[in-house]
């Protein structure tokens, strides 16, 4: 359930920000797979969110229902076999967006297509969004960690720099 899930996470987020050593205007997420799914939807819940990264996901579940022949993947996003699922996709959200956004993905991911990201990629751009897109031509679902590693990183000196609190004890 979906609302279980972001309940979790943005009580957790909650008990981060009360953190001392944790500087809650300077927040980031970073989601992975159905991860990045549920930082997107979250793009627009949390105060001070300063990015998201979003790696290997997909966005608009319910054309991904429809265009999968996995039937693994079709029976993950419509467990019950609903002829009418009303599966979320966030694109239409993306033009509120706020926070810079980090979207990697594997040309070559057979779990979740590339034109999830790409889908994305084009609602980031219409929106006229701050975004960075990389696309890792050789990869499948799993990225290259040293690579992501150094996406990552430039992608955060890029907008804001450490979350931690000036001087923490």
């Amino acid at each position: 359930d979906p609302r279980i899930t972001l309940s979790v996470v943005l009580g957790a987020i909650s008990l981060i920000k009360n953190l001392p050593w944790i500087d809650p205007k300077q927040l980031y997420l970073y989601g992975f797979s159905r991860g990045a799914f549920y930082t997107s939807l979250l793009a627009n819940q949390i105060d001070g969110l300063r990015g998201i990264i979003l790696h290997s996901g997909a966005y608009d579940l319910d054309r991904l229902y429809h265009e999968t022949s996995s039937q693994w993947l079709r029976s993950m996003l419509n467990p019950t076999g609903e002829e009418n699922s009303k599966l979320i996709s966030i694109l239409p959200e993306v033009s509120t967006w706020s926070a810079p956004t980090l979207v990697l993905h594997g040309e070559k991911d057979f779990l979740i297509p590339v034109k999830q990201a790409t889908l994305l990629r084009d609602s980031l751009e219409v929106a006229k969004k701050h975004y960075r897109f990389v696309l890792y031509p050789n990869s499948g679902h799993r990225l290259p960690p040293e690579d992501v590693r150094i996406k990552v990183t430039a992608f955060l000196k890029e907008n804001s720099g450490s979350a931690c609190r000036p001087n923490a004890p």
